[in-house]
């Protein structure tokens, strides 16, 4: 049996999808997360036979509708979530971010962030993963006796809602995705493996303190996918692009590298975000001193007729962010042998 509360909400969400012909849109008027929505107005058409009158008639979670459902089902966050492609448009793509703290200065390449932000003003913003570090509820043991002292989760919150809706607002309120990380996952694993006769209550989920970041594990925007991970190594940019057939954006490595394909009939491009943490943040002091592929930066995608034009990075060097040639922030450091 379903209550009547619930009955009542699954009425509402489907009355608020066929006013606005969006899921999207149905839930931010309504103040809810992307995935709660979705979910009640599927569930609408299952037990009131109703038909799918989204304006544009896709399936948002790559699911048929005819899967059947459990009374007790409910997710966090849409494995996929699909958009319409952006005919003409910019977006900023960011990932690891790995905040502790408000007490942790900015990295340099955040500072460069917020300035391309106010600058540029993206319609779009995307967090490729791992916004969080939820060192706290790792299920690594500490490296050292220092690494003990982790802030904890409420700290990490405040630092990602602060931080997040700063660059929102410098933005210009554009439209914002999350692409989860599994450093992300910590927070709604721990709570899953410790406290899971919690379940449901309000606040209980990551979605839950971030409302207006749609969460997903994947985000198609056209011919184009977000992902946090995909394959690794040197060469993952290459691999994702090449073994997706299409344009695949991922973080992860905290590498980061534009690696273009011609796959048959189109150019594809394979990027890697970056990192906005500092490498050198004691978070990553697993790496014990040695250098890697890490890099302070981000990635600028433009589309223009639909189509994605060359990714532009935004890249750390020397003491200071280069974009286009130029200094954004910081000063260049010049070392010895550079002349």
């Amino acid at each position: 049996m379903v209550a009547k509360t619930d009955r009542d909400a699954i009425k509402a969400a489907y009355e608020a999808v066929a006013k606005h012909g969006s899921v999207m849109a149905a839930a931010k008027e309504n103040g809810l997360p992307y995935e709660t929505m979705r979910s009640r107005y599927q569930r609408a058409m299952q037990l009131y036979n109703k038909p799918d009158i989204r304006s544009s008639a896709r399936s948002l979670a790559r699911e048929p509708i005819s899967k059947p459902w459990s009374e007790t089902e409910e997710h966090n966050s849409a494995l996929v979530m699909e958009i319409p492609a952006i005919k003409d448009g910019v977006g900023i793509v960011f990932s690891d971010c790995h905040w502790r703290s408000l007490s942790q200065p900015r990295s340099l390449s955040h500072e460069a962030l917020l300035i391309l932000a106010r600058h540029i003003k993206p319609g779009f913003l995307f967090c490729n993963g791992d916004a969080l570090d939820m060192g706290a509820i790792s299920r690594h043991p500490p490296l050292m006796w220092a690494d003990n002292q982790k802030p904890n989760v409420a700290e990490e919150l405040a630092a990602g809602q602060t931080h997040l809706r700063e660059l929102r607002e410098a933005a210009g309120d554009p439209t914002c995705y999350w692409i989860r990380g599994n450093h992300d996952d910590r927070y709604d694993k721990h709570l899953a493996a410790h406290a899971a006769a919690f379940e449901g209550m309000g606040a209980f989920s990551l979605q839950d303190q971030f409302l207006d970041w749609p969460m997903t594990y994947r985000l198609d925007v056209g011919d184009v996918s977000f992902v946090h991970r995909y394959h690794g190594g040197v060469h993952a940019g290459y691999n994702n692009a090449m073994k997706a057939g299409r344009s695949i954006i991922s973080g992860d490595t905290h590498a980061l590298d534009v690696r273009p394909l011609n796959h048959w009939s189109k150019r594809i491009y394979g990027v890697q975000t970056g990192m906005l943490a500092d490498p050198n943040w004691p978070q990553f002091n697993y790496r014990l001193g040695i250098p890697g592929h890490q890099q302070q930066g981000f990635v600028v995608l433009t589309w223009r007729d639909g189509a994605l034009a060359p990714p532009e990075t935004c890249e750390v060097v020397d003491g200071a962010a280069w974009f286009r040639g130029q200094v954004i922030c910081g000063r260049v450091r010049i070392k010895a042998g550079r002349g």
